[in-house]
């Protein structure tokens, strides 16, 4: 690997001085963000256009990063129709809480234009109405449930999800935004007699807790809403700035269409809280507040800026092996000649040593092995690194066609769902349930479930079509990625 190159860009941001790259694309992008970051140790802020490449990147980024350090925080330009806590919310306030309180965490957090739209709540703000508990400690019950509402809690008869809490006679659940399970909060009058874990399937307690940290649900409520992700984000963090011209388009865009939104909504007489949102020039400057590492694969797309170091990454695809190993070991053997890092990214223990065990065979040492799995790997001679995965070398994997309906659940009735939830119609994918509306048509009025979709796409789906329509099932400990309407990744 070019140690030197490497060392230079790292040293450069160090000093707090901007880089500009071009010519990097797939996961030799995604390679350099890794090595860069844990040479750095310290926040990295990646900026990327929308949030499909949002959650692209945080896929591919989980081959070389911990998954619990990597962190979304997206838009939420339909604020204005929040009924209930989503999953964009929660990882908004997962984002602001590791900021907070592990400012030294060497985390890597994916931001979209549209998530900088509005104001958020002050720092300080944010710490004063951060609730701290531990057991024995003497707190008024209703003093705390006030706290907690004016904290962006919602009450419920039982909670479901984070952002709730409920009370009955001297309990009071509380589900903090960002914890795994709720907790149970036992009041012998005003004192705290014991905090609990518990399932909130089950309602079966986890075990003890000494202490709880409550930081506040909703990051755009209050009085102060004047500061931005970088006012969290520490000083000493840098930024990955992703195709510029076209984040700063993107950012326009949602501008615009949250405007369009709310005069929408306006003539339907709906009750709007529009909130302020950021100028162009404002984030703008905001961004230019950390150390920057411009990239564009075309060097035309950059905007004017100041760079200590400018310089085109060489880079291309790993070529396909489809199984012929004896082609794939004359190439890292070449690699090595000049001096290239080899790795090899495979999923397994057993095929990865099944791997190795062949290249010993062929007297090939020198390559490293990776857990993990990416769809296409890289050469580059800039970096001179070679990445090779597991489809470069055997071919792609099929898929079964069934991974989809493992997603969904029994069919619904508009009664099971809440303003917010996920849901999957079997046509048109993922989507957000924002209640049902009256929409005339030739002076006829009918009532049509409103879905929300990528971008500013939606779907009137008449009632009478509810049989299309599935819930979605939240697999794994992230948000799903919203569907496009007309586009082929649902098929």
């Amino acid at each position: 690997m070019n140690e030197t190159w490497i060392n230079a860009i790292a040293e450069t941001i160090q000093r707090k001085e901007n880089v500009l790259l071009t010519g990097l694309a797939g996961s030799a992008r995604t390679y350099l963000i890794n090595i860069l970051a844990r040479k750095l140790n310290r926040k990295t802020l990646y900026l990327v256009s929308s949030e499909e490449k949002a959650y692209d990147l945080a896929k591919d980024i989980k081959a070389f990063f911990p998954a619990e350090r990597i962190l979304l925080f997206l838009g939420r330009d339909l604020v204005f129709l929040k009924d209930n806590y989503s999953r964009v919310e929660e990882e908004r306030i997962l984002t602001l809480r590791d900021c907070l309180l592990h400012p030294r965490h060497n985390s890597l957090i994916i931001a979209t234009p549209a998530s900088f739209l509005f104001p958020l709540k002050s720092v300080s703000q944010m710490k004063k109405e951060t609730i701290h508990l531990q057991a024995d400690q003497e707190w008024p019950l209703r003093s705390l449930l006030e706290k907690l509402v004016q904290s962006g809690y919602q009450r419920a008869d039982t909670i479901t999800r984070p952002g709730e809490f409920a009370v009955r006679g001297g309990l009071l659940d509380v589900f903090p935004v960002g914890d795994k399970n709720p907790c149970r909060i036992d009041f012998f009058g005003d004192n705290i007699e014991s905090l609990r874990r518990f399932q909130i399937e089950t309602q079966r307690s986890i075990g003890p807790e000494d202490q709880l940290t409550i930081i506040p649900a909703d990051e755009l409520w209050g009085e102060q809403l004047d500061a931005t992700l970088f006012d969290y984000f520490p000083t000493d963090g840098w930024v990955f700035y992703d195709e510029p011209r076209e984040f700063m388009k993107q950012y326009e865009r949602t501008r615009k269409r949250y405007q369009a939104a709310i005069r929408e909504a306006r003539r339907e007489e709906k009750t709007v809280h529009e909130l302020t949102t950021l100028t162009s020039e404002q984030l703008a400057e905001a961004i230019r507040s950390r150390p920057l590492l411009y990239h564009s694969f075309f060097p035309g797309n950059i905007p004017q800026a100041q760079v200590r170091i400018l310089e085109h990454v060489s880079q291309q695809e790993m070529e396909p092996f489809f199984g012929q190993l004896s082609v794939l070991y004359s190439r890292i053997q070449e690699w090595h000649k000049r001096n290239y890092r080899v790795y090899i990214m495979a999923r397994g223990r057993t095929a990865r040593e099944q791997l190795n065990k062949e290249m010993v065979e062929q007297h090939i040492s020198g390559v490293e092995f990776i857990d993990g799995s990416l769809e296409k790997g890289f050469v580059s001679s800039t970096m001179q690194v070679a990445l090779i995965s597991e489809q470069d070398i055997w071919g792609k994997k099929t898929t079964r066609t069934t991974r989809r309906r493992r997603e969904r659940e029994e069919r619904l009735l508009v009664e099971d769902l809440k303003l917010g939830d996920y849901v999957v119609h079997e046509n048109y994918g993922v989507g957000i349930f924002r209640g049902v509306t009256r929409v005339e048509t030739d002076g006829v009025t009918r009532e049509y479930i409103l879905l929300q979709y990528a971008g500013a796409d939606k779907l009137y789906l008449p009632l009478d079509k509810l049989d299309a329509l599935y819930r979605y099932s939240l697999t794994e400990d992230r948000e799903p990625r919203l569907s496009k309407l007309g586009g082929s990744e649902w098929e």
